[in-house]
């Protein structure tokens, strides 16, 4: 008897085993199909909400990396002379990103594979716990964060990329963050394409220079068009 229940038990835990391989090949496939897109180039227009002020005031903005650097980026709606003092200041930071699509595709993830876990999967989709490989992330900040992808195993693309804290921490001197949570999501807008950011939502608090904060976000991301425009910087 003992040995009839050791041999279920093998039979079991091999399948198992082989589910997980299953689960964990999916996810390398998808991940795959996102590298093999990740030097392409995207136009994009990007509406930015914050959710913190009562106000909660919109804007609309347009990356195109066909234009010349330093001026990919538009302001749509409103236009850029109607931006108060700190709109300015913060769109002229934006600006000086002249490789703002790189964010659309999560290619980046091939790095976290090797430390995936399954935390649970259905049918329909598979979440894993994965690290942040970011090399620009300071020790102590990874530590205090969470990371997890949710693949949609019908569609065979990450839906979703969620960070969250687990604990206080400080990202610099002055800033202490409380409590912070990112979540991404992805969708595959053309047959064949890969699968592309289209909306991130975040909210965080804390405080800077002995200042409290909360801050809420949304981003949503359309009219995203591939074009033929120079390789990325980190590219070349």
């Amino acid at each position: 008897m003992r040995r009839a229940l050791a041999a279920f038990a093998a039979l079991a835990l091999g399948g198992l085993a082989r589910a997980d391989d299953d689960l964990f090949g999916e996810l390398a496939a998808a991940v795959e199909k996102a590298r093999t897109h990740g030097e392409e180039r995207y136009a994009f227009t990007l509406d930015f909400r914050d959710l913190g002020n009562d106000d909660q005031r919109s804007f609309r903005v347009r990356f195109d990396p066909r234009r010349p650097p330093g001026a990919r980026w538009t302001a749509v709606d409103p236009p850029a002379d109607d931006y108060g003092k700190a709109e300015k200041a913060a769109f002229a930071r934006m600006a000086k990103n002249d490789d703002a699509d790189d964010a659309l595709i999560y290619e980046g993830l091939e790095q976290s594979l090797a430390g995936a876990r399954l935390l649970s999967a259905d049918a329909d989709k598979a979440v894993f716990s994965i690290p942040i490989s970011d090399p620009d992330t300071p020790a102590a900040v990874k530590e205090a964060l969470s990371a997890t992808a949710t693949l949609d195993r019908r569609k065979g693309h990450v839906a979703e990329i969620e960070i969250r804290s687990t604990k206080p921490f400080k990202p610099a001197a002055p800033v202490k963050i409380a409590a912070m949570r990112q979540l991404q999501r992805y969708e595959v807008l053309s047959p064949g394409g890969p699968a592309l950011l289209i909306a991130s939502e975040s909210d965080a608090e804390g405080s800077a220079m002995f200042k409290s904060f909360s801050s809420k976000a949304r981003l949503v991301y359309s009219e995203i068009e591939k074009v033929d425009a120079p390789p990325r910087a980190g590219s070349k």
